[in-house]
């Protein structure tokens, strides 16, 4: 039977999990949708849509190849905006290749969700030299006129 005078309890079941509406990284260079990282710091920002509030977001990398339980956690951000620059030698010590860059988000409901971005970091400056350069047209110990041709070569290790 029902109690007029019984309390009420209201419970509120969230099992939705957060949207991770935007993973940025800067610098980078997006050739083909290939993102390509270079220089001694990339910046991560993580961007959630959540009703019930973020208790965290991790930051975590790992080798392309590499299963995502071997993934290395780098930062944990408790507090908006979820944000964390990897630089130091823990980033530039890594080897030019293939990375999967992550971002793993628990609500305060306890709901889990990551984005994943794969990413060239690239470690090596291209390398170039000018093997010739031809000048027929200027006379002997005169100032440069008219038009002069160049040839060297260039080489990066960002498969393109």
């Amino acid at each position: 039977m029902d109690d007029p005078d019984a309390p009420t309890i209201t419970v509120y079941v969230d099992n939705q999990v957060p949207e991770i509406t935007a993973f940025d990284l800067d610098p980078t260079y997006q050739p083909d949708g290939t993102t390509f990282i270079g220089g001694p710091r990339v910046e991560m920002t993580v961007t959630v849509d959540e009703n019930c509030g973020i208790r965290y977001v991790r930051f975590y990398e790992k080798l392309a190849e590499e299963h995502f339980d071997d993934a290395r956690l780098l930062f944990q951000d408790g507090e908006a905006p979820y944000a964390y620059t990897w630089e130091g030698t823990s980033f530039t010590s890594k080897l030019s290749g293939w990375y999967n860059l992550i971002a793993e988000v628990e609500d305060m409901a306890g709901n889990l969700t990551y984005y994943p971005r794969t990413v060239y970091i690239d470690q090596w400056a291209p390398e170039g030299w000018i093997t010739q350069i031809n000048d027929d047209q200027t006379p002997g110990g005169s100032n440069f006129w008219g038009v002069l041709e160049i040839t060297g070569w260039c080489k990066d290790d960002v498969p393109m």
